[in-house]
């Protein structure tokens, strides 16, 4: 089977464009975040507030993706756009429950890369 059949075109876009450190950072909160959940996958909002606090703590910068979309100016905005970008990319998926409720799942290839490469990351 080939890589890009799995994990899809876009999984690496994360590792090699202008905000790749904070897509690592993210990721590796995220993983922190999901390893010690007993349970299956992390809840959405639970994300949404630990990288809230990373970019309150580390990113004055306004972020834009792409010319001529939106600029992401507060810390929590900005959260919700890297996690969109890295459920776009394959690095996370969203679970729904009946009423709406929201959890972040790993795919295994997520896992594996952060299992295997980051180990002891950091999430300071």
């Amino acid at each position: 089977m080939k890589i890009f059949e799995i994990v899809g075109s876009d999984y690496f876009k994360a590792l090699t464009g202008k905000y790749q450190n904070i897509f690592m950072d993210c990721l590796g909160i995220i993983y922190n975040s999901y390893r010690t959940e007993l349970s299956y996958g992390v809840d959405r909002e639970s994300i949404i507030l630990l990288l809230t606090d990373y970019f309150e703590k580390n990113s004055a910068n306004d972020i834009q993706f792409e010319e001529g979309q939106d600029v992401f100016r507060d810390s929590r905005t900005k959260a919700n756009g890297f996690l969109r970008k890295l459920k776009g990319y394959g690095w996370v998926e969203f679970e729904f429950d009946n009423s709406g409720y929201a959890k972040i799942l790993m795919p295994n290839h997520s896992i594996f890369y952060h299992a295997s490469t980051y180990c002891d990351y950091r999430t300071e």
